[in-house]
C-alpha cells in the first residue's frame, strides 16, 4: 500500500496583530494565485506563505476565500469580533446551514412508516434493525440501489447491506468484496441477520481456483482483481455488489481499485460500505463517485479542478507537473454527496452516545536512532530532489532511479547495502531501529497506566510484527499475571474471531497486541478502554477505525487514545499531517456536524494491507520531498 502525502490540504488560517489582519498558508501554486487580486502585501516567513493587510479588510477577505471554495481557519479573536464561526461563516450563513440540513433524508434517524411496514419481512423479528439502519435502507432505495453507506464507524453498516441485499433478492446473485480479513465473519452476518439464507448458499472464494456459483458470493479484492471476467459472469449482466470497506478502490491506477471499480459498473446495485470514504486525499473519493455514477463523474481531471485544488505547476524552464492534492469547493461537493449518493450518520446523530473518547499525544525522548533518521532524510533530499524534478515531479516514476542512486552510495548512516532486498534493507533497518528504540519509554509508559489502574484494558497497535513482538515480551516479564492475545497478518480470519471472544469473555486477559492491518477494522474490542499507537498511522481514518475497536456502541467507559510518537522529523511532520488530512475528510462528508481528528493535549516524556517495507517508506519520503519542492516553485512563480 502506498502513502500519498501533501501539504495543499492545509486551509488558509486568518489572525489580527495589533491592526493587522495576517494571512498564512503553506505553500502552494493555487492558493497564491487565488488570493493574489487582493494585493495583499507578502511578509517573509520561513515556513509558511504570509500577507498582511488592514483589519478593517478582514471580511473582504473571507468573503474572496469563500468565493473561490477556499477553506480557512479564523482565530479565535477574530471570530468574535466579525461574528462569524472558525469556518469564517456568518450566523446567517450557518442558519442556512442548518436548516438546509434539518431532516436530511442523508441523516435519517428513522424510516417513513409505510417503509416499516414493508421492511418487516426482510430481517428475523427476533433481531429487529435500529430505526436509523432501517432510514438509510430506505434512503439508499431512494438513490436507486446505488450507494454510498457511510455511517460512522460501529454504527451497522453491514446489518444494513444485508437488509439491501434481501430487499434485492430478485436480482440476485449477490457479489460481496472485503479485505482478506472479513469474508468468514461477513457470512457469518449474513447468516444471523437474513431471513432467506442457509450456509450452502453462501461461498467464500478463499482460493484463486474457487469459483463463483452459489447465490452469495464473498470475495477478496486481490481475488476480484484476477476474476474479473468470471465474476462478470456470474453477476451476469445484474446483480448486486456489495463492497466493504470500500475506500480500498481509492487509487484507480492500481489493479484492485480497477476491477471492483469495472465490477461495480457493470452490476445492476452497488453499496459501497465505507465510514472513511476519504482516506487520505479528497481525488480518492473520485473512483467511488465514478463506479456509482460512471457518466457524471467520467472526468477525473474534472472533478480535480473543482474539488482538490487542480493546477499546474512549472518546473524549471520546461516541466510541468498537474497537482491535486487539496480541497476546494467542499461544501458543494458535500451537498452533491448527501443529495445523489451518500447516507452518513455520525453516532451523536442517532442517539448512539458513547462515553468520552479522549486524544493525546505523547512525545517520547530523542534517540540515537532519530538522529540517524533525520540524517539521512537531508542526505536523501540532496540526493532525490534532481531525481523528481526530472520526472515530473512523480515519486514513483523517481524510485528506482532514487534506490539506484542511494545503492551507488554503498553506505546509508552506517549501514552497509548492496541492494534494497529484503533482507538488506537499511532503510527500512532504520525505521525499526528507531521504533524500536521508542519501546523501553512504551512500556515505562504502559507501565505507568497499568499501575494507576489494574483494571485497565489495552489495544495496543503497531504497524510490524518485530516491534509488536518485543512489546509484548517486555509487558509480560512486568505483567506475568496478565493474559493477552496477539493478531498479525499470519492469523488466519477464523482465528481472529476466536482471539477476539477470548479478549472480550475473558477476565484474565487485558492486552491485545494487533498491527494495524490485521486490527483496524472487522473486530468489536469493547472491552478495552484504553487504544495505544506504538508506530504511528498514516492516515487519519486508519488511526480512528482503529481506535473505534473499542469506542463502539457496546462501550461503557470512556476510552482513551495514546499516540506514542519519536521526535525525529519524519513522525514529526505525519502528526501534523493526520490533523490537516482529518480536517479535509470532515469539511467534505459531516460539514459542522463533523468532529475532527485532533489532539486534546500533548505530553512530552523527556522528563497486511497496511503492512509496508522499506520501499514504501522510502516513497513516503518522496511524496514529502516532492511537496517541498513543489511548494518552493510556487512561490517563485
Amino acid at each position: 500500500m502506498h502513502w500519498i502525502l501533501g501539504t495543499n490540504m492545509h486551509p488558509f488560517h486568518l489572525k489580527s496583530d495589533y491592526g493587522v489582519l495576517q494571512v498564512s498558508f503553506p505553500n502552494s501554486g493555487w492558493k497564491v494565485d487565488k488570493i493574489r487580486p487582493l494585493k495583499m502585501q507578502s511578509v517573509s516567513d520561513l515556513d509558511n506563505i504570509r500577507y498582511e493587510t488592514g483589519i478593517s479588510r478582514a471580511m473582504e477577505v473571507i468573503e474572496h476565500i469563500k468565493s473561490f471554495g477556499g477553506s480557512m481557519i479564523v482565530s479565535k479573536e477574530l471570530q468574535d469580533s466579525l461574528n462569524v464561526n472558525e469556518e469564517g461563516f456568518t450566523e446567517e450563513e450557518q442558519n442556512e446551514d442548518r436548516q438546509y440540513y434539518h431532516n436530511h433524508p442523508s441523516f435519517a434517524e428513522h424510516p417513513s412508516d409505510k417503509f416499516r411496514e414493508i421492511a418487516k419481512g426482510l430481517y428475523p423479528a427476533e433481531l429487529p434493525p435500529r430505526d436509523y439502519q432501517l432510514g438509510g435502507v430506505e434512503r439508499a432505495i431512494d438513490l436507486g440501489g446505488r450507494a454510498i453507506l457511510a455511517d460512522e464507524m460501529g454504527l451497522g453498516k453491514t446489518l444494513q447491506a444485508i437488509i439491501l441485499a434481501t430487499y434485492y433478492k430478485e436480482f440476485a446473485p449477490v457479489l460481496i468484496i472485503a479485505p482478506a480479513s472479513l469474508p468468514f465473519s461477513l457470512k457469518e452476518e449474513f447468516l444471523k441477520f437474513s431471513n432467506w439464507l442457509n450456509s450452502d448458499e453462501i461461498i467464500i472464494l478463499d482460493k484463486g481456483s474457487k469459483i463463483a456459483n452459489e447465490t452469495i458470493s464473498i470475495c477478496t479484492y486481490k481475488y476480484a482483481s484476477t476474476h474479473v471476467e468470471q465474476l462478470k459472469d456470474f453477476l451476469n449482466v445484474g446483480g448486486v455488489v456489495i463492497a466493504d470497506e470500500g475506500h480500498t478502490i481509492g487509487n484507480m491506477d492500481t489493479q484492485l481499485g480497477s476491477a471492483a471499480v469495472e465490477l461495480m459498473i457493470f452490476a445492476k446495485y452497488v453499496f459501497i460500505l465505507t465510514g472513511t470514504p476519504i482516506l487520505n486525499r479528497v481525488i480518492s473519493l473520485h473512483p467511488l463517485l465514478y463506479a456509482l455514477d460512471p457518466v457524471r463523474w467520467e472526468s477525473k481531471y474534472d472533478f480535480a479542478n473543482r474539488y482538490c485544488e487542480g493546477h499546474w505547476i512549472q518546473i524549471g524552464k520546461n516541466k510541468r507537473t498537474f497537482s491535486c492534492d487539496g480541497c476546494s469547493n467542499s461544501q458543494e461537493l458535500m451537498k452533491i454527496l448527501r443529495d445523489k449518493y451518500m447516507i452518513r450518520r455520525l453516532k451523536k446523530d442517532v442517539g448512539q452516545q458513547l462515553p468520552d473518547k479522549i486524544r493525546k499525544t505523547v512525545i517520547l525522548n530523542a534517540s540515537k536512532e532519530d538522529e540517524n533518521f533525520d540524517g539521512f532524510i537531508e542526505r536523501l533530499r540532496s540526493i532525490a530532489t534532481p531525481i523528481l524534478i526530472s520526472n515530473d515531479l512523480s515519486p514513483r516514476q523517481s524510485l528506482e532511479a532514487v534506490k539506484q542512486a542511494l545503492d551507488e552510495e554503498n553506505l546509508v548512516l552506517g549501514v552497509s547495502t548492496d541492494s534494497f532486498s529484503e533482507k538488506s534493507d537499511p532503510i527500512f533497518k532504520m525505521f525499526i531501529d528507531y521504533s524500536v528504540a521508542k519501546i523501553p519509554g512504551i512500556v515505562d509508559w504502559i507501565s505507568d497506566k497499568i499501575n494507576a489502574d489494574p483494571d485497565i484494558a489495552m489495544l495496543v497497535f503497531s504497524f510490524h510484527r518485530e516491534v509488536q513482538n518485543k512489546i509484548k515480551e517486555a509487558i509480560d516479564k512486568r505483567f506475568p499475571n496478565f493474559g493477552s492475545i496477539k493478531i498479525d497478518g499470519t492469523v488466519l480470519p477464523k482465528k481472529r474471531q476466536e482471539l477476539k471472544e477470548k479478549f472480550q469473555n475473558d477476565d484474565t486477559v487485558r492486552f491485545s497486541y494487533l498491527t494495524y492491518g490485521a486490527g483496524y477494522a472487522g473486530l468489536t474490542l469493547t472491552k478495552a478502554n484504553f487504544v495505544v499507537s506504538t508506530q504511528l498511522p498514516w492516515s487519519p481514518e486508519i488511526a480512528v477505525q482503529a481506535e473505534d475497536r473499542a469506542h463502539r456502541i457496546g462501550q461503557m467507559k470512556s476510552v482513551n487514545i495514546a499516540y506514542l510518537i519519536s521526535r525525529n522529523k519524519f513522525e514529526q511532520y505525519l502528526m501534523k499531517m493526520l490533523e490537516a488530512k482529518s480536517r479535509v475528510s470532515t469539511s467534505v462528508l459531516d460539514g459542522s456536524r463533523g468532529t475532527k481528528f485532533k489532539m486534546d493535549n500533548t505530553v512530552d516524556d523527556s522528563s497486511d494491507e497496511l503492512s509496508f517495507d522499506g520501499q514504501d517508506i522510502l516513497l513516503a519520503l518522496l511524496f514529502m520531498l516532492r511537496d517541498e519542492i513543489k511548494n518552493n516553485n510556487s512561490v517563485k512563480k
